[in-house]
């Protein structure tokens, strides 16, 4: 992530570059944790979320953990996300 980070942040936004890069950032963010589910997971913290937390959510879903554990949660997130996951 970092790694991205530094990249797009280095690359005119006015390339193709910079496209080809955003687009490859967000499929390696998205592919595996749905952004949606990302986003929710963010807002419900009481605090904005780190690189390192953003990091150990990607990598939980992409390993087939059990993402939504990996940050403390309240009860009621929990149970939003855990019916969502049902549905998909």
């Amino acid at each position: 992530m970092a790694e991205f980070s530094r990249l797009i942040n280095q690359t005119p936004t006015d390339g193709t570059e910079y496209l080809k890069l955003t687009k490859a950032y967000n499929q390696f963010l998205y592919g595996a944790l749905p952004e949606r589910d990302f986003f929710f997971i963010a807002r419900r913290l009481d605090y904005p979320i780190t690189n390192e937390e953003g990091a150990e959510l990607i990598s939980g879903a992409y390993n087939g953990q059990d993402y939504i554990k990996v940050l403390p949660l309240d009860s009621e997130a929990l149970t939003i996300l855990k019916t969502r996951l049902k549905r998909q």
